[in-house]
């Protein structure tokens, strides 16, 4: 495993016993023309950019690397979210929106537990949060030429799924 790969992991260890007090994310559309940011047979949030708020600590931001063609997950340690999309501008037609997540849960981050993609990248992030797990997966929703959506493993974006048992109704591309 590379180095790099074991300070992301190191990074998120240690928000062990932190507390969450706000979820804020860069939204990227499943679909364009017109722009759609959810559709019922995925239940999943597609984001680009995550930044975890912390009581009295400075927060997170968790994003994708590239590493050749898969991706994974990395942790940058920010003072405080900045208030919108830092590397995608949202404009009127943009698939991009900043959201914030007020119905995840706040709360003490008890545990955490990786699962690697084919280059030992992170590819899968599992957070506990006051007994409620959230899945953070690298992968991106693709629409298909007959309208319908799929998703692609090791991908550039952040999937956020929460219970995680709801992955089992991801649409995985290629079947």
């Amino acid at each position: 495993m590379e180095p790099w790969v074991q300070q992301q992991m190191a990074a998120i260890r240690g928000l062990v016993g932190r507390r969450i007090s706000g979820y804020h994310g860069c939204e990227m559309a499943f679909r364009e023309g017109p722009t759609v940011f959810h559709d019922s047979s995925l239940p999943v949030l597609q984001l680009v950019e995550l930044w975890l708020e912390f009581e009295r600590q400075p927060g997170i931001r968790l994003y994708t690397y590239q590493n050749d063609d898969v991706f994974g997950l990395a942790a940058d340690s920010t003072s405080k979210f900045a208030g919108e999309c830092s590397n995608f501008p949202p404009h009127n037609d943009s698939i991009y929106r900043h959201i914030t997540m007020d119905t995840l849960p706040s709360g003490e981050i008890r545990d955490v537990a990786f699962a690697f993609g084919p280059r030992s990248d992170l590819s899968e992030l599992l957070l506990d949060v006051d007994g409620t797990r959230l899945l953070l997966l690298m992968a991106e929703v693709e629409q298909q030429t007959d309208g319908s959506l799929r998703v692609r493993k090791d991908d550039e974006s952040i999937l956020l799924v929460c219970p995680p048992e709801l992955r089992a109704a991801i649409p995985w591309y290629p079947g």
